[in-house]
C-alpha cells in the first residue's frame, strides 16, 4: 500500500531522483514497485542475536515506497529492541480512522503495551517512539511489504538503529535506512546549529511537548547546550537528504524532537 498526497513530486525533484535511480517510483503507473527479496538464512540469527528471524524484515520482501504531503503528518515508530540492533517499524500509510494525516489514532494507543509486544515478538524489550509530527514534505524509502500488528497498531519495517530508546539529547547517532527525504523549497525549515557550525534540520516533533505555534520560537522551549543556536529559514530550493552508504546521522532534543544532519556532502544536497 502506498500513501500519496494530493500532488505529485515537483518536476525538478523528479529530475534529481532519476540520478539516484528512484524516479520510476514517482511516475505513477509506469512501472511495478521495485521489490527485493533476500533469503532468511541461519546467519541471520547470528547477526541479530536475540531477534528472531520473523522480526528481521530486512531479510523479507521490501519495496521503495513513496509518501507525499507528509508535513504535519502524525505517525509513530515501534522498535523491537534486540541485543545489538533494533528494527524500526513505522505506521505511515496505515491505521486510518477518518483523518488521512493521522496514522496512529489515540484510540489505538490506549491499550498499547510494550511488554505485550515484546512477548508477542519474543524480544527483550520494545520502545514506542511517538506519536510524532513530521516536518519534512516527501519521502522515498525502502519499506517492508509485510504489515505487522503490534498490539493493534499496524506498521511496516523501515530502518535499523543501535540506539533506539537509549539516546541522550543533542548527541548524534547513526540510523541505517535506504531513503530520500525532501523538505520543499519555499517552505520554512527549522535549524539548530551546533557549536561546530553544523546545521541540523527538524524532521519531527512530539506534539505532547510542542505545538505548531511553538515552532518559530522553539529555542524558548528547548534547553539548548552552550554554543547551540536556533534559526528559521525559508528554503531557497528543495533540501534533499540521501544517506551516505545507507546511514543517516540524526539526534534528538530533550522534548523528543528529531533532527537530521544538514551539511552538504554528508547526505544533503546543500547546507541550509
Amino acid at each position: 500500500m502506498r500513501f500519496k498526497g494530493e500532488h505529485d513530486m515537483k518536476t525538478r525533484t523528479l529530475a534529481l531522483l532519476i540520478l539516484v535511480v528512484v524516479s520510476a517510483m514517482l511516475i505513477a503507473g509506469c512501472t511495478q514497485p521495485k521489490v527485493t527479496t533476500l533469503p532468511a538464512t541461519p546467519e541471520v540469527s547470528e547477526k541479530y542475536p536475540g531477534c528472531p528471524v520473523v522480526t528481521n524484515d530486512d531479510y523479507n520482501q521490501r519495496e521503495e515506497m513513496v509518501f507525499n504531503d507528509v508535513r504535519g503528518y502524525r505517525f509513530a515508530e515501534v522498535f523491537l529492541q534486540c541485543s545489538k540492533t533494533s528494527p524500526c517499524y513505522n505506521t505511515v500509510g496505515l491505521n486510518y480512522m477518518g483523518d488521512r494525516k493521522d496514522s496512529v489514532p489515540d484510540s489505538l494507543l490506549a491499550n498499547f503495551s510494550n511488554a505485550d509486544v515484546a512477548a508477542q515478538y519474543k524480544v527483550p524489550s520494545v520502545y514506542l517512539n511517538g506519536p510524532k509530527i513530521w516536518m519534512l514534505d516527501s519521502i522515498v524509502i525502502e519499506t517492508g511489504v509485510q504489515v505487522r500488528d503490534f498490539d493493534g497498531v499496524k506498521a511496516r519495517w523501515m530502518a535499523y538503529s543501535e540506539e533506539a530508546g537509549e539516546t541522550k539529547p543533542y548527541e548524534p547517532f547513526p540510523i541505517a535506512r535506504t531513503s530520500t527525504f525532501f523538505w520543499d523549497g519555499g517552505k520554512p525549515a527549522y535549524i539548530l546549529d551546533d557549536p561546530n557550525g553544523t546545521p541540523w534540520v527538524l524532521k519531527s516533533y512530539n506534539p505532547k511537548y510542542v505545538s505548531e505555534s511553538d515552532l518559530n520560537t522553539l529555542d524558548q522551549k528547548l534547553n539548548l547546550p552552550e554554543g547551540w543556536k536556533f534559526r528559521v529559514v525559508t528554503l531557497p530550493e528543495d533540501l534533499i537528504e540521501i544517506p551516505v552508504n545507507g546511514s543517516a546521522w540524526i539526534m534528538q532534543d530533550e522534548l523528543m524532537g528529531v533532527w537530521d544532519k544538514a551539511l552538504a556532502g554528508t547526505g544533503m544536497n546543500y547546507t541550509p
